[in-house]
């Protein structure tokens, strides 16, 4: 079983969902049958079970996943501060990623209370959620307070995973995507992102969430009117995430609109009817 759940956990890492869900939902079965639903072993089940979840888009399954995981955890005696930040942590991802920001906010604020309490040994707990309160101030449009996160989160994450790995690219991503909220710093957003596609391609990720830098600069050349280079970002992005489900967290969605905007600019109007087009079939 524990070989099987590591698989499943594999799988949802590299974006495969339906393979994620067929292992970790059969470990559930089994968890369950043996030993019932209260115990640690299935609350680790649970979470590992809600991020294939949510490479599936079935937001509202993680967060179900995940609240039970974590009612597991505050009844463990003696408590885990360590595991139960970690359970915070996935659940405040889960709500951000689903629109709930107040109650991510929240589970964000509690996991690192815990971890300034009883800290990670790994580092990574510290790390994730200095990470995890940049990407939410990002998203409610506030660079001015999630680019002193980011910052603090770029050396925790080298301690906690190295210099080239692809977390640390993942972070320079999202920094680059704070960056590139404010007036004048689009090439020094495009620095960020260009540093979070080279650690992709050194590690020859297969995760195709790995190369939305691709995109992110993509859309600095449409600011800059550099349409050209766009078209060719954007155009790259779309190869990479062929297969992935729409309501994905990396959805195509957001590429096909920058393709269009691409082509018009250079004033190819049908080609750029036909990206937008795709993009509303899609």
């Amino acid at each position: 079983l524990q070989a099987r759940q590591l698989r499943g956990v594999a799988w949802a890492r590299k974006r495969e969902p339906a393979r994620a869900l067929a292992d970790l939902g059969e470990v559930e079965r089994a968890l369950r049958e043996r030993s019932g639903t209260h115990d640690i072993a299935y609350a680790r089940l649970l979470a590992d079970l809600s991020l294939a979840q949510r490479v599936a888009a079935d937001y509202g399954a993680a967060l179900t996943s995940l609240e039970n995981a974590l009612a597991i955890r505050r009844r463990q005696a003696p408590p885990d501060a360590v595991a139960l930040a970690g359970v915070l942590i996935r659940l405040g991802q889960t709500r951000r990623i689903s629109g709930d920001l107040e109650r991510a906010e929240a589970a964000y604020r509690e996991a690192l209370a815990l971890d300034r309490a009883t800290p990670d040994p790994s580092g990574r707990n510290r790390a994730t959620v200095l990470y995890a309160l940049g990407n939410l101030y990002r998203n409610r449009d506030d660079p001015a307070r999630a680019i002193p996160y980011y910052a603090e989160a770029v050396p925790a994450f080298e301690r906690a995973w190295g210099a080239d790995s692809v977390q640390l690219s993942q972070l320079f991503n999202n920094y680059g995507n704070a960056e590139s909220l404010r007036p004048g710093r689009g090439e020094a957003a495009v620095v960020l992102f260009q540093r979070a596609l080279d650690i992709a391609i050194r590690n020859r990720s297969q995760d195709p969430g790995h190369y939305y830098p691709l995109a992110n600069i993509a859309m600095v050349r449409i600011w800059q009117g550099r349409f050209r280079e766009a078209e060719a970002g954007f155009r790259a992005m779309l190869e990479r995430l062929h297969g992935v489900p729409a309501g994905s967290e990396i959805s195509p969605l957001s590429g096909q609109p920058g393709l269009a905007a691409a082509l018009w600019g250079q004033g190819r109007h049908a080609e750029a009817f036909e990206a937008a087009a795709m993009a509303e079939a899609t």
